[in-house]
């Protein structure tokens, strides 16, 4: 007797407890809009995106949002506002019980700003990814300009594939580099530019010396920026910022340094 009405007594608990939910759900989608906000996570990035230009054309789009009924917003559409935007990585849409309708957007993170034969900018992010540079805002990365032939076809997914090192287009081999920079901390810090030369090979920019680094094309990369590394840490000196007019890399097990 006493486990029947243990049952019974969770049965009625649990009951009760779907028909309060139903009922603050259903009061809750009655509920108008009281705020409507917009919040940006930039990745450790430069914003490229801001956050009252996002709600502005949202706004544009769905003629309002505060003062609707939450049930009445059109969440769909402005899903597809979002998507179309090629800054957005990732967007949250979510309500809460004091009737707030919030966004939350996570931006894409480029590593390079790519400026091609046609001057065509644009930026790749470290998962392969192509996006047109903003005519507003500028992400502080690496740059790649010069013999760049290829040329940016603005699409939501235009992905670089990387999965291999051999016969790659530019792009690829750019990206390549581009990973090998950002993640070392040296590197990171020194290389400012990467050029593509007439003959289809790379030279350096770096943000301290005066130096021009011949990387030569991109085989053995991993093995040249060792060297590099190698080179700014043990052998260039006090002197060698200022002293040297070329380090080459293409040479195997050396570098030569030209005055």
């Amino acid at each position: 007797m006493k486990r029947i009405f243990v049952i019974l007594s969770w049965t009625v608990l649990i009951a009760g407890l779907f028909v309060l939910l139903g009922f603050i759900e259903a009061r809750h989608s009655h509920m108008t809009c009281c705020q409507f906000n917009v919040m940006v996570d930039y990745n450790k990035s430069d914003p490229l995106i801001i956050s009252d230009e996002i709600k502005a054309e949202i706004i544009r789009s769905s003629d309002s949002i505060i003062g609707k009924p939450l049930e009445d917003i059109h969440i769909e559409k402005i899903r597809q506002i979002l998507n179309k935007n090629l800054y957005i990585a990732s967007a949250n849409i979510y309500t809460n019980i004091e009737g707030c309708f919030n966004i939350k957007i996570k931006q894409r993170k480029p590593i390079i700003l790519i400026i091609n034969k046609r001057n065509q900018k644009y930026y790749i992010n470290e998962e392969g990814l192509i996006f047109p540079a903003s005519s507003k805002y500028f992400a502080r990365v690496l740059i790649a300009n010069g013999n760049i032939n290829e040329r940016h076809i603005p699409a939501k997914n235009n992905v670089i594939d990387t999965d291999t090192l051999h016969g790659q287009s530019i792009h690829r081999q750019i990206l390549s580099m581009a990973r090998a920079i950002i993640n070392d901390e040296l590197l990171n810090a020194q290389i400012d530019q990467i050029y593509v030369n007439d003959q289809g090979e790379f030279e350096l920019i770096p943000k301290l010396g005066r130096h021009l680094i011949i990387f030569g094309d991109i085989n053995k990369m991993e093995e040249k920026f060792t060297k590099l590394v190698a080179f700014y840490k043990q052998g260039i000196g006090e002197k060698g910022w200022r002293k040297y007019k070329k380090i080459n890399l293409k040479y195997e097990n050396q570098i030569v340094c030209s005055k």
